[in-house]
């Protein structure tokens, strides 16, 4: 194979010339190939794990931080990974005031997100132009994480998005925690982080209940830390076909300019236990006995 230096000079400069225009096709070629789509950015979260292996080093880091019970406007951004396992060893007004306060910051995490997706779909729902693809996305992503079909541009899809894409009321929240997880005592709690007690027929995201009637193959779902559970909890009651009704009376509060009251929507949750209205009947109480209805504005810090 002959070198560069076996041609002529004529032929040593015809061949770079050729080379040049190989290698400016190519350029050319690159440079207009479509760029790819931008990456849809998530908001990083801005909450700080915590992880205490005991109440006491818990209510230490809490203390550390001034955050107190019940709080003041301002809530340290403070994601609580696990409960501490001897929950149940302390006086019972310790540990629903350290219960409370492990789970408020989550709750109010979980609502911010869902509350700047629910900005973002009026602002696009509303806008006179048509959506640029980075809009685009996001709404599909939001209908798609809402389990709304279709063409979410559609007026219908539109109504469900704005049903499904909202808040969970504080009060409601801590109260359906503390009811479910024997105020961070149970053993799905501490083991398996499920506030909640939602239910899983998925062998690979559950455990067996110990007391499961003699048939039953329904299992308690597990989560890897606390905030999932919460944020599992909120989808649940956002798409559940259960939770229709609830979803109706938040939206028809909204329609009227009410507030979103947990004691009013805490009357639409008859099918999320088997006890019904007793079941309601006790996160009402939950909610009146420890002020939860009594909570001021609150948010995240940071």
């Amino acid at each position: 194979m002959k070198s560069l230096t076996d041609y002529s000079g004529d032929e040593q400069a015809a061949l770079l010339a050729i080379l040049a225009i190989l290698l400016l096709t190519v350029l050319v070629l690159v440079l207009r190939q479509p760029a790819p789509p931008p990456a849809v950015p998530t908001a990083p979260s801005t909450l700080r794990p915590v992880i205490a292996d005991s109440a006491a080093t818990l209510e230490d880091v809490f203390d550390a931080s001034g955050y107190r019970w019940p709080p003041d406007g301002k809530v340290p951004p403070l994601a609580l990974q696990r409960m501490p396992p001897d929950m149940g060893d302390l006086d019972v007004d310790r540990k629903k005031t350290l219960f409370l306060r492990s789970v408020l910051p989550l709750v109010l995490a979980e609502n911010r997100r869902i509350r700047r997706q629910r900005e973002f779909l009026q602002h696009a729902l509303q806008a006179n132009d048509p959506l640029d693809d980075h809009d685009r996305r996001r709404l599909k992503a939001i209908a798609a994480e809402y389990k709304v079909d279709g063409d979410p541009d559609t007026p219908a899809a539109r109504h469900q998005l704005l049903r499904r894409v909202d808040i969970v009321p504080v009060a409601l929240a801590l109260a359906q925690a503390a009811d479910e997880s024997a105020w961070g005592n149970s053993r799905f709690t501490v083991q398996h982080n499920s506030l909640f007690g939602v239910w899983t027929w998925d062998e690979d995201r559950g455990v067996v209940p110990r007391r499961r009637e003699d048939g039953a193959t329904h299992l308690v779902r597990t989560y890897p830390d606390l905030r999932a559970s919460v944020r599992h909890y909120m989808h649940n009651l956002n798409v559940g076909f259960a939770y229709q009704s609830f979803r109706m009376k938040r939206l028809s509060l909204r329609l009227e300019g009410k507030p979103l009251n947990a004691m009013v929507l805490a009357g639409l949750l008859e099918r999320y236990s088997e006890r019904g209205d007793a079941y309601i009947a006790e996160i009402r109480q939950i909610i009146l006995s420890n002020g939860l209805n009594r909570l001021g504005p609150l948010q995240l810090e940071g």
